[in-house]
């Protein structure tokens, strides 16, 4: 459930940005030696502290050291009660070490301190009836805060990562307390819910390691700690939504609720009652610290993510009541060295003691640990199944399967040698992503479809061999890498790749996070190098991109950390993402671009970044091919807009400049060579090729018959005319370039 923490985030900065207004303050006074700014509020007949300029960030640190807010302002000779602290305030003043809110004031707007990582101490009157989202968002030196029994709701994200905070008091007029109110606030050690709460939201307590109480008002008749267990429950539906690393879960629960452990580090063990039916999504995510957990016989199902990140987990027991098992219920739980399945069980299977969870009806293997041995009865490998499982280091995978799932082996540093039997026919997107140990992979002639990223993070391959029979797959020359045939798009490379010139498309994360490359040359037949392609190469220092890529995709080359030097053959400027150099050292590194270029190079981002920019690329044209059809000769170079220079040795020779050179086909041989010429650049290298003609006598056209056709045909000859048209002339061709 990484996601959702992201999304979290998202939705943190979207309220942020609802929460900030357009106005300029509208005035400022002094108060205590320091100048305080206002807006005008309730038609002008009230103030509202506010931030300096426009906008929140317009200027930085505008409050510094201890603020006190006057209870009023006079201003051109009227007096102005100060009612609300607007939103956005104080947002981001690291320097703020304390504030005093005066009485007049009764709401604190959204993000209103949110980011005063410097502010120790704050006292909120009994006046103030509502703090804002994210009003304290970020206070990482708060350390106490008393909330008022004025106070009748606590928004979203108010305290979150205020991580110093070590007491919190709630007033007993509140009576909600929003999602993620109190979200990682780390040094939070006890908290007590008042009668008067009705409405705790999702992940209110989240991260908060440190907890070692939770009580409840033993009057409030929504939610009861029972028995002292050091847990928020929820009586109506006698589910536990909040636990700490001290909980003791009472018999009348019935239900673990969604995170209610999440990011308990400090949670060592956990004994879940026979009254309990279902675990939550991500009840126990990130538990880092659980080393031991019994799961009774009554449950049935366990959520996605239940009990991922559990890396101290050794062991567990899936007894014969679950029925369901959320997606990467077990995933990065990289301790893990016994994984059983009750034998009753007619869902879940551990089959042949192979440490592992394996769905019956589908014979797909769902979560494995270090030490399993995959049964032959397994079809599939599913998703998350082993993923950030450290410890395993090599796996073979039995012919009975055909797939191998999402991020199955993801993560999985220690593996150093997997086997993959031709059975399979798919391996999923991130399959072995981040399999830094992995050294060398076969993908065997069965295999059909590769997801993206696959591979990706394989930082130590050396060697990617493809089945010579794969219709689909071929590494084509031993180059080290997967191309798609139909495409002739290269997927997955490792360090030693050298890529052919079969090659037109650089995939997607193709070297992503492969540490071990150091340079890289790309060959005139690739036109586009795909999102992510040389992503966190940090060993990649030169890369040398041919004037046939036309596209750079976002990320290409996103954090390659030690590049030097790029040289880029390309006369027009490749469309490229603006992010394609994204965190790399580009300002430091050199660009080298042909000299007719520079000015483009220069003014065209992402290019433009390069620190240094040299025109020193000097182009020459390519090497041209001589064919020989229909009695005439042409000549073709991938470069374009080029001439072609040729000299033809027989009896009489011939040379000049162009191309389609009719040969009369009288038995001789012909000596040609031929080169490229364009203004600007240097000539190609020259191409030779040697024709022999050994035409039969008198038969000038080949049917079979001497007739006056014949006769045309050598007149024209004499004559020089050239018309070999029709000619069965037998031809023996010699060609080489030099």
């Amino acid at each position: 459930m990484k996601h959702l923490k992201f999304n979290a985030f998202l939705l943190t900065l979207l309220l942020s940005m609802a929460g900030i207004t357009a106005a300029a303050h509208d005035i400022e006074v002094e108060n205590n030696g320091k100048k305080i700014y206002y807006v005008w509020t309730n038609d002008n007949t009230e103030l509202a502290v506010s931030f300096q300029g426009s906008s929140y960030g317009n200027y930085s640190n505008e409050y510094s050291g201890n603020v006190v807010i006057p209870e009023s302002v006079t201003y051109n000779g009227a007096t102005y009660p100060v009612t609300s602290i607007g939103a956005s305030a104080f947002n981001g003043c690291s320097s703020l070490t304390s504030v005093t809110i005066p009485n007049s004031v009764t709401s604190i707007g959204g993000d209103a301190f949110r980011g005063c990582s410097s502010l120790t101490s704050v006292t909120i009157p009994n006046s103030v009836t509502t703090i804002g989202n994210s009003a304290f968002y970020g206070c990482s030196n708060l350390t106490s805060v008393t909330i008022p029994n004025s106070v009748t709701s606590i928004d979203i994200y108010a305290f979150t990562r205020c991580s110093g905070l070590t007491s919190v008091t709630i007033g007993n007029s509140v009576t909600s307390i929003g999602s993620y109110a109190f979200r990682d606030c780390s040094g939070l050690t006890s908290v007590t819910i008042p009668e008067s709460v009705t409405s705790i939201g999702q992940s209110a307590f989240e991260g908060c390691s440190g907890l070692t109480s939770v009580k409840v008002a033993s009057d409030n008749s929504t939610y009861d700690s029972r028995d002292n267990c050091n847990a928020i429950i929820e009586t109506a539906s006698n589910t536990l939504i909040a636990g700490c690393k001290n909980t003791i879960i009472p018999s009348s629960v019935t239900s673990i609720g969604d995170y209610a452990f999440r990011d308990c580090s400090g949670l060592t063990s956990v004994t879940i009652p026979n009254s309990v039916t279902s675990i939550g999504n991500s009840a126990f995510e990130d538990c880092s610290g659980l080393a031991s957990v019994t799961i009774p016989n009554s449950v049935t199902s366990i959520g996605y993510d239940a009990f991922s990140g559990c890396s101290g987990l050794t062991s567990v027991t899936i007894p014969n009541s679950v029925t369901s098992i959320g997606s990467n219920a077990f995933s990065h739980c990289s301790g893990l060295t016994s994984v059983k399945v009750a034998s009753d069980n007619s869902t879940y299977d551990s089959r042949d003691n192979c440490n592992a969870i394996i769905e019956t009806a589908s014979n797909t293997l769902i979560a494995g640990c270090k030490n399993t041995i995959i049964p032959s009865s397994v079809t599939s490998i599913g998703d998350y199944a082993f993923r950030d499982c450290s410890g395993l280091t090599s796996v073979t995978i039995p012919n009975s399967v055909t797939s191998i799932g999402y991020s199955a082996f993801e993560d999985c540093s220690g593996l150093t040698s997997v086997t993959i039997p031709n059975s399979v026919t798919s391996i999923g997107l991130f399959a072995f992503n981040g399999c830094s140990g992995l050294t060398s992979v076969t993908i065997p002639n069965s295999v059909t479809s590769i997801g993206r990223s696959a591979f990706s993070g394989c930082s130590g391959l050396e060697s990617m061999t493809v089945a010579s029979g794969n219709s689909t797959y071929d590494s084509r020359d031993n180059c080290n890498a997967i191309i798609e045939t139909a495409s002739n798009t290269l997927i997955a490379g490792c360090m030693n790749t050298i890529i052919p010139n079969s090659v037109t498309s650089i995939g997607s994360s193709a070297f992503s996070r492969c540490s071990g490359l150091t340079s890289v040359t790309i060959p005139n037949s690739v036109t586009s190098i795909g999102d992510a392609a040389f992503g966190a190469c940090s060993g990649l220092t030169s890369v040398t991109i041919p004037s046939s890529v036309t596209s750079i995709g976002g990320y290409a080359f996103y954090n390659c950390s030690g590049l030097t030097d790029v040289f880029c053959y390309a006369e027009n400027v490749p469309t490229t993402s603006t992010s394609a150099f994204y965190e790399s050292p580009i300002s430091s590194a050199t660009l080298h671009v042909p000299a007719a270029s520079l000015s483009s190079y220069q003014t065209t981002e992402p290019w433009s970044g390069f620190g240094n920019i040299v025109g020193d690329i000097v182009l020459k044209c390519a090497t041209p091919t001589i064919a020989f059809a229909n009695g005439k000769l042409t000549f073709e170079c991938e470069t374009e807009g080029v001439e072609y220079v040729y000299d033809i040795s027989m009896t009489g020779s011939q040379s000049g400049r162009g191309n389609d050179i009719v040969l009369p086909s009288l038995p001789n041989t012909y000596a040609v060579s031929v080169y490229a010429t364009k203004e600007g650049w240097v000539d190609s290298d020259v191409a030779t090729k040697t024709l022999t003609f050994q035409a039969k006598t008198g038969d000038a056209n080949g049917d079979g018959e001497i007739t006056i056709a014949d006769i045309t045909i050598l007149i024209n000859t004499i004559l020089g005319n050239g018309n070999a048209a029709g000619s069965r002339a037998k031809v023996t061709e010699n060609e080489e370039g030099r």
